[in-house]
C-alpha cells in the first residue's frame, strides 16, 4: 500500500469523527505509529542483519529491527509488512481521533496480536525458512528486494552473502534465457545493467557481485 492509498484508508476509518491532518503533521503521526508497531510485532520487512541501517531494536541470532522509513511521495510504499499497514492506520487514527481513541487502539492491538500469533505458528513449522521470509518481505521504500541477504565489514572490505535466487535469475538473464521476471528482479537487473553500461566506479556491491558471478 502506498502513501496516497494509506491516506484514503485513514480517511475512511475516521469518517464521522475527524478529518485527517495535513502534512507534515500526518507524517509525524505515521512515523511514530510505524515505530510503535515495529516494536510490538518485529515485522519481517524491517528485519535486517545490516548494521549500516538505523537500528530500532536488537533481536537474537544477529538480527535487528531497522527504523522504518517515512513516505516522502504519494507513490512511496508504507515501509512495513502489508498486513501490518492496517494496524498502523488504526494507531494513527487513535492519535488524531476525538471520539474513538479506545476503539482504534483496540483494533490496532488486535491486528498486531493476530500478526504475532501467525508468525509464532509459522516459526514453529518445520517448513518455515526465516531468511527467505525476511527476504520476501523486505521491501525498501522503492518497493524492491535487496540482492543480498547480509553484508558485513571486514579488514579486507565489505563481504556480501548473496540472495542465490536472484543470482541464479541474473545468470539466466545474462545467458539470454527467456524469463518471467518479477517487478523486484526486473528493477534489480536493470540497476545492475546500468552499472555495467556506465562503468561507475566505487560501487562496492556491484563490483563484488561481478567477482562472485565470475567465480560461479
Amino acid at each position: 500500500m502506498n502513501f496516497i492509498e494509506f491516506k484514503i484508508l485513514l480517511k475512511g476509518i475516521l469518517e464521522g469523527d475527524v478529518k485527517i491532518p495535513e502534512e507534515p503533521s500526518l507524517k509525524i503521526f505515521l512515523l511514530s505509529c510505524l515505530r510503535e508497531v515495529a516494536l510490538k510485532c518485529e515485522p519481517l520487512s524491517l528485519m535486517t542483519r545490516d548494521l549500516d541501517k538505523d537500528v530500532l531494536s536488537t533481536l537474537k541470532d544477529g538480527l535487528f529491527i531497522r527504523e522504518p522509513k517515512i513516505s516522502e511521495l504519494d507513490n512511496d510504499l508504507i515501509d512495513i509488512d502489508t498486513t501490518l499497514v492496517y494496524a498502523v492506520a488504526f494507531f494513527v487514527a487513535r492519535e488524531i481521533s476525538r471520539n474513538n481513541k479506545p476503539y482504534f487502539h483496540a483494533r490496532g492491538k488486535e491486528l498486531c496480536d493476530d500478526y504475532n500469533w501467525k508468525i509464532f505458528n509459522d516459526m514453529k513449522s518445520e517448513n518455515f525458512d526465516l531468511e527467505k521470509s525476511i527476504l520476501e518481505n523486505s521491501l525498501d521504500i522503492h518497493g524492491y528486494k535487496k540482492i543480498y541477504i547480509q553484508k558485513f565489514k571486514t579488514m579486507r572490505g565489505t563481504v556480501y552473502i548473496w540472495d542465490d535466487d536472484f543470482v541464479d535469475t541474473l545468470g539466466k538473464y545474462l545467458s539470454s534465457e527467456i524469463l518471467n521476471l518479477s517487478k523486484s528482479d526486473r528493477k534489480n537487473i536493470d540497476d545492475y545493467l546500468d552499472y555495467q553500461m556506465t562503468g561507475i566506479e566505487d560501487n562496492d556491491m556491484y563490483e563484488q557481485l561481478d567477482k562472485y558471478l565470475g567465480e560461479k
